[in-house]
Parts: C-alpha cells; sequence; structure tokens
C-alpha cells in the first residue's frame, strides 16, 4: 500500500489558482454595469387647440404602473420629478444617477411623462440614459365613447 503524501502548495502557486477562479467566476456571472450618467427628458408641450406653446403647464414624470380596470387612464404610479413649462413651452424632467440606479433594482424598465389635462397628454418611454425628447400635447379632449 502506498503512503499518502501531501504536496506542498506555495503562496505564489495558491494566488494564482484563486485569481484564475475569481476570472471564471466573473466571467461567468453578468451583471447590468452602473449608469454612468442619469436620464434628462426634455420637451415642448403644445396646445390642442391652435398647436401653440403651453407655458405654465405642470409636467410630471411617474413610475410606469399601468391601470389594468380603465385602460385609457394613464399608467402613473409615483411621482419622480416635476416641471413648469417656461414661456416657450419647454420643459426638463430628471433623473440623477442614483435614483437611475434605484429604479432600475426595482425593476422598472419604463417611465410617465404626463401633463394634464387632456386624456392623450402623457407618453411611456424607456428607462435609458442620457437625453429624451419627449413632445406632449395639452387639452385634448377624451377619447369618444369614454366618461
Amino acid at each position: 500500500m502506498k503512503k499518502f503524501e501531501a504536496k506542498r502548495v506555495t503562496f505564489h502557486r495558491l494566488l494564482t489558482i484563486v485569481l484564475g477562479l475569481t476570472l471564471v467566476f466573473s466571467f461567468g456571472c453578468s451583471t447590468k454595469p452602473s449608469p454612468k450618467t442619469g436620464m434628462d427628458i426634455v420637451g415642448l408641450v403644445t396646445e390642442y387647440q391652435g398647436g401653440v406653446p403651453a407655458k405654465g403647464i405642470e409636467v410630471k414624470l411617474y413610475t410606469y404602473h399601468p391601470n389594468p380596470l380603465i385602460e385609457y387612464l394613464p399608467p402613473t404610479g409615483h411621482v419622480i420629478d416635476s416641471d413648469t413649462t417656461t414661456e416657450e413651452g419647454k420643459y426638463r424632467l430628471q433623473v440623477d444617477t442614483d435614483l437611475f440606479r434605484r429604479l432600475e433594482e426595482l425593476g422598472y424598465n419604463k417611465l410617465v411623462v404626463f401633463v394634464a389635462p387632456g386624456i392623450s397628454g402623457f407618453k411611456i418611454i424607456d428607462l435609458a440614459e442620457g437625453i429624451v425628447e419627449v413632445d406632449l400635447i395639452t387639452g385634448a379632449p377624451a377619447p369618444a365613447g369614454t366618461k
């Protein structure tokens, strides 16, 4: 019967093994990179009647939560940001880097840009880094057959 002989592992060899395993597992487990910038939503709000810029109108940014009972209502959830349109009807909403990361962690991949009044005064957008342009119309009547 052969006697068991323990082989000596040098520190250098152990370090090589640990680093190799670390590389194998890091390539095998993909994680989404953290955002480097936040998200800016900019746009123009115009009046339904006449198409002129709508000044002094509040525009809000919400998390996306569809309304399963009344489909034509805006799918708004929690308010993220708001702004009031300028004399030229322009607005700007922001999601900073930390909030962007938190929204991703919570599983949000869509947001809602909303202006009231008007049933067609909202747009669903993707959660995406950088600048997103969203133009809206305020004062549009509700679709026929709705209350």
